[in-house]
């Protein structure tokens, strides 16, 4: 077992991440699997925050429960928490 220095492992760490891109082929496959989650999770987060948004306005604008909930597709209980 080799034990390395502190100094030892930042001076190997840029070597050590290279090698490990270079040698696995699935790296690329996992990082871009991993942007495009993270693009599709982005999505349905400013899509929900659109909805918010469009029911918070009609609200404000004294519109009805019931239409804000059929537009939106919002639950009553979620409009209270706005």
């Amino acid at each position: 077992m080799i034990i390395y220095t502190l100094y030892d492992y930042f001076k190997l760490y840029p070597y050590v991440i290279k090698q490990r891109r270079v040698d696995n082929p699935d790296f690329e496959k996992a990082k871009e699997e991993g942007r495009r989650e993270g693009k599709e999770e982005g999505r349905e987060e400013g899509k929900e925050a659109g909805i918010m948004s469009v029911a918070k306005k009609l609200l404000e604008e004294k519109m009805d429960l019931d239409f804000i909930i059929r537009i939106t597709g919002l639950t009553k209980e979620q409009l209270m928490k706005i």
